[in-house]
């Protein structure tokens, strides 16, 4: 109670946080019962210090000299210390307003201790304590809220898989956690404006809100209407304050996870799409691949979202220079578009596993193995692709791989590759093989017979010794070769040949596979 008792009084509390953090740590491994009445003694603290502070009235306090709140944390009966000091009490500790919120973010420090060392035997009690600390993120100021959100994040992903199904606590405050933190990212700007947010404290929300999310997203219950809400208001910030890639693409991800492995309402998918449309030319990277989602979701959406990606791939290729944000949002597009393919594929697959109800050779023979996302164009991709190509001269070096896997791209996307002249074909495929960007040409998949088919035979025949013996493509090269196999692109005479000279252990057990099958 004194050390607690010294945080109000002493300028620097850090040497009373540390000594209390050593007595929490002895009583984890000696005295459990007692860390247990320890840790929720601070627990009650910290809502104690909520209660005073939220029923405070600011107008009253203004011509008092100095206002304070009292804080009891520590209660039992003192009557048999006092038989050897008369003086012992267990006093109310009186914080002055101006050190209330710092007291608060010291509680915190000491918990997140406590946590540290004894989540793994206390669980319980830590995912409790949720509530407190969330009460303070309301009340306090900037660096406690971020302390107290902080905290909540530790609490979370200290959290096992089973008790996130079988305590109620950790899933509804996991959820108030995430509202909380879309509370914050509104307010934002006006922090910012006010001076109650320096640059600092958003880059410290920025990180807190990312790890938040990572846990979130492995564990948390469906939230779609907090993950729109909290997307729309990062969205939602002015071009000025500069938007952390990892935060949207960690976010990106979480809704992506929400669309994939629930049911969404249709007017939220609808807001959602909205929202995407407005904001993806902004960010293509992190929210095409939600549209091509929500293009799965909803057939109606589908048309609307390759329609309005087709328009900006256009108006791309119509502008006189490619500049870097163009290229980006030009492979996005393309990736989008193959993202959409692979997911309808995937469906209509399970949709025959499903009926068929089992999986057997006769099954997977009856499984498409590719799909079109629309049957009538109103596009002339073959002059698009042409296009493209001629941007090759216009590349520059840093550039010049992003090029590389758009014309990749535009062999694998099967509705574009069917509008695709067979000379066009010929090119893309060309370009690839120059430049030798295996990883790109081992993504493509052609129609048997033809002459792009050959053509792709006739280069594996040339280099495949080549690319079995080169230490800058025999990992790239036998990791794809399942494929290149069934693709028809490499024969079971070439692997023979090539055996004897393989010097990479898991190369020459794939080759073995392959010719045992």
């Amino acid at each position: 109670n004194k050390l607690a008792k010294c945080l109000s009084e002493s300028p620097d509390s850090s040497e009373c946080i540390n000594l209390q953090r050593k007595i929490l740590s002895s009583c984890c491994s000696n005295h459990p019962k007692l860390f247990e009445r320890l840790v929720l003694a601070y627990v009650e603290a910290i809502e104690e210090t909520h209660l005073q502070l939220s029923s405070l009235d600011l107008g009253q306090l203004s011509n008092e000299r100095k206002p304070a709140i009292t804080v009891r944390i520590f209660r039992c009966d003192v009557e048999c210390l006092q038989e050897f000091d008369p003086h012992c009490a267990i006093e109310d500790i009186k914080v002055p307003l101006e050190q209330a919120d710092m007291y608060a973010k010291s509680l915190l420090e000491v918990i997140q201790h406590a946590h540290h060392i004894g989540y793994a035997t206390h669980g319980d009690i830590f995912s409790g304590s949720l509530h407190q600390a969330l009460l303070i993120l309301k009340e306090c100021d900037m660096d406690t809220k971020l302390a107290s959100l902080n905290y909540c994040h530790n609490v979370l992903r200290s959290q096992s898989a089973s008790s996130w199904i079988t305590n109620p606590d950790v899933g509804h405050y996991a959820q108030l956690t995430l509202e909380a933190t879309a509370i914050m990212w509104s307010a934002v700007v006006k922090w910012l404006d006010m001076g109650c947010m320096t640059r600092q404290e958003l880059k410290r929300l920025n990180i807190t809100t990312k790890l938040l999310l990572e846990v979130l997203h492995m564990r948390a219950r469906p939230a779609h209407h907090l993950g729109y809400l909290l997307l729309n208001e990062i969205l939602s910030l002015p071009t000025a304050i500069e938007l952390d890639d990892g935060l949207l693409e960690t976010l990106s991800s979480y809704i992506q996870g929400q669309l994939e492995h629930s049911v969404v309402p249709l007017e939220q998918l609808v807001h959602l799409q909205q929202l995407m449309l407005s904001h993806w030319h902004c960010h293509p990277t992190h929210l095409v691949p939600i549209l091509a989602l929500m293009g799965l979701k909803q057939t109606e959406m589908r048309s609307g979202v390759v329609q309005v990606l087709t328009q900006s791939l256009v108006e791309i290729l119509k502008k006189e220079e490619v500049l870097s944000k163009d290229w980006q949002k030009l492979i996005a597009i393309l990736r989008g578009f193959k993202q959409l393919e692979k997911l309808i594929l995937s469906q209509s697959q399970h949709k025959i596993a499903e009926h068929e109800g089992h999986i057997d050779s006769s099954v997977l023979a009856m499984l498409p193995l590719q799909c079109e996302i629309i049957k009538v164009a109103d596009t002339n991709w073959n002059n698009l692709s042409m296009q493209l190509v001629e941007l090759e001269s216009k590349c520059s070096a840093d550039q010049r791989h992003i090029h590389l896997e758009i014309c990749s791209l535009l062999m694998q996307i099967t509705f574009i590759r069917h509008f695709l002249k067979t000379q066009t074909q010929h090119q893309l495929l060309a370009i690839l093989q120059r430049h030798l960007k295996l990883s790109y040409l081992c993504a493509i998949r052609l129609e048997t017979p033809s002459s792009v088919h050959t053509q792709m035979q006739s280069f594996y025949a040339q280099q495949y010794m080549r690319l079995f013996q080169s230490e800058e493509t025999q990992e790239i090269f036998c990791s794809h070769l399942p494929q290149l196999y069934i693709s028809g692109f490499i024969k079971p005479e070439q692997l023979m040949k090539a055996l004897p000279t393989i010097n990479n252990r898991s190369g020459r057990a794939q080759v073995i596979r392959l010719l045992l099958c």
